[in-house]
C-alpha cells in the first residue's frame, strides 16, 4: 500500500475545532473550499478550521497562503490509503467536527472516531458503490448541484440537501475593457480562453493541437488565444513559440480576469470553469475525454455550454463552434446567471447552523 506522510503545521483550537478534508485531485475542490470557509468565517468567529488535502489541492491552499495538513498522496489516491491517513489526522487532532469535500475515506474515519461529519459534493455516487456505503456514515450531506442529475441513495441518516453549485466570489462582468487593457488586448479582438483545469494535463487529455488548428481556421484578423496552462506551461509555450496571437499563463490568482476578457471559454469538461463562465455570462465549449463522468453529467445542465467528445472531434468541427460564437449564435444564457454570491451565502449559513448544532452535542 502506498502511503504518504502527514506534514506541515496544525493550528491549535481555542473554542471549536473543525477539520476540512478537501479532495486533492485538480484545483476545483480547494478553490471552492476556500470560498466556503471565507463565507463561514464571519458566521463562526469561534471556529478554528484546518484544511487537509494532498497533491494539487494542497498546492492550491499553499498558494493562497493557508495552513494545510498535506497527506502527500497522489491525485488518484486509493480509498484505503486515504482512510489510514485520515484516521491518523483525527487521532492526532481530535476535532469537534469533520467536513469532507468528496473524500469518502474521511467520512468513514469520522464515524470511527465518533465525530459528526458534514459531507459536501457536487455529485452522488452510484447506489451499491463503496462511496454510497461510506455516505451512510455521514450526518449531513450537501449536494452542490441541482436535483434529478444522479440516482437517489437510500439508507442514509437523512436525505441529501440539494443546494445548487458553490462558486467562489467573482467580480461583476463589467470590466472586460479594463481586463483587456491590462493584457494588451483591444476591445475588438476575438478572444478564446482555454481553462483546462489542474488535473487534465496535456499528457492525460491533449487538446492544444486541436484547439490551435481550429483557432487558425477563423477568418478573423484580430484574435487572441489565451491558455491557462498550469504545470503544462513550458510545453504549451514551446508548442506556441513564435506566435504573437497566443498568450500562455502558468497560474493566475484571479481567473475571472481572464474569463471576463474572453468571448469564449474552452475547457476539458471541468465543471468549475464551466460554471464560472456561466455565472459571468460567457459561452463555453467543453471537450471531454470521458475520464470524468461526474463532471460530464453535471455540465449537461449548463445552458451556455456546448459539450463535445474529444473522440472524433476535428479542427473543422471545433472551428465551426468558434464561428457560431463569433457570429453571436452562442447558446442562450442560463437563468442561474448572477446568483452565485447569494447562493454561496445561503450555503454557508446553512452549514454554519449545522456546525454549531452538531458541535454542541
Amino acid at each position: 500500500m502506498q502511503r504518504g506522510r502527514v506534514v506541515e503545521g496544525y493550528v491549535a483550537a481555542r473554542s471549536m475545532n473543525v477539520v476540512l478534508f478537501s479532495r486533492g485531485r485538480g484545483n476545483g475542490h480547494a478553490v471552492r473550499d476556500l470560498a466556503l470557509v471565507d463565507a463561514l468565517a464571519p458566521l463562526l468567529p469561534e471556529m478554528r478550521l484546518n484544511f487537509v488535502s494532498y497533491s494539487t489541492g494542497a498546492s492550491v491552499f499553499r498558494r493562497a497562503g493557508r495552513e494545510c495538513i498535506d497527506l502527500n498522496l497522489p491525485a488518484d489516491t486509493r480509498f484505503v490509503d486515504t482512510l489510514v491517513l485520515a484516521h491518523e489526522v483525527l487521532e492526532r487532532h481530535e476535532p469537534d467536527l469533520v467536513i469532507s469535500h468528496e473524500e469518502f475515506s474521511a467520512v468513514v474515519a469520522a464515524k470511527i472516531h465518533r465525530r459528526p461529519c458534514i459531507y459536501l459534493s457536487s455529485w452522488l455516487p452510484p447506489p451499491g458503490s463503496v462511496g454510497a456505503d461510506a455516505l451512510k456514515c455521514a450526518d449531513v450531506i450537501y449536494v452542490l448541484s441541482d436535483r434529478n442529475i444522479f440516482p437517489p441513495l437510500v439508507d442514509l441518516n437523512q436525505s441529501p440537501r440539494f443546494v445548487g453549485p458553490l462558486i467562489r466570489e467573482l467580480r461583476a462582468n463589467g470590466e472586460k475593457s479594463e481586463d483587456r487593457r491590462r493584457m494588451g488586448i483591444g476591445d475588438d479582438t476575438f478572444v478564446v480562453a482555454v481553462v483546462p483545469g489542474g488535473w487534465a494535463s496535456e499528457a492525460r487529455s491533449p487538446i492544444y493541437s486541436l484547439v490551435s488548428a481550429a483557432f487558425d481556421r477563423l477568418a478573423v484578423p484580430d484574435r487572441r488565444l489565451i491558455w491557462l496552462a498550469g504545470d503544462d506551461c513550458e510545453n504549451i509555450r514551446a508548442a506556441s513559440q513564435g506566435r504573437s496571437d497566443v498568450t500562455v499563463f502558468p497560474y493566475v490568482d484571479e481567473v475571472e480576469a481572464i474569463l471576463t476578457a474572453s468571448d469564449l471559454v474552452v475547457t476539458k469538461g471541468n465543471r468549475g470553469a464551466t460554471l464560472e463562465a456561466e455565472e459571468l455570462g460567457i459561452p463555453s465549449i467543453s471537450i471531454s475525454f470521458g475520464t470524468n463522468r461526474m463532471d460530464d453529467m453535471l455540465i449537461r445542465s449548463v445552458a451556455s455550454n456546448v459539450g463535445l467528445r474529444a473522440e472524433g472531434l476535428t479542427a473543422e468541427i471545433l472551428s465551426g463552434h468558434f464561428r457560431r460564437v463569433l457570429q453571436k449564435e452562442a447558446p442562450a444564457a442560463s437563468g442561474r446567471r448572477g446568483t452565485a454570491n447569494r447562493r454561496r451565502r445561503e450555503i454557508a449559513q446553512s452549514i454554519a447552523d449545522e456546525i454549531r448544532r452538531r458541535s454542541a452535542r
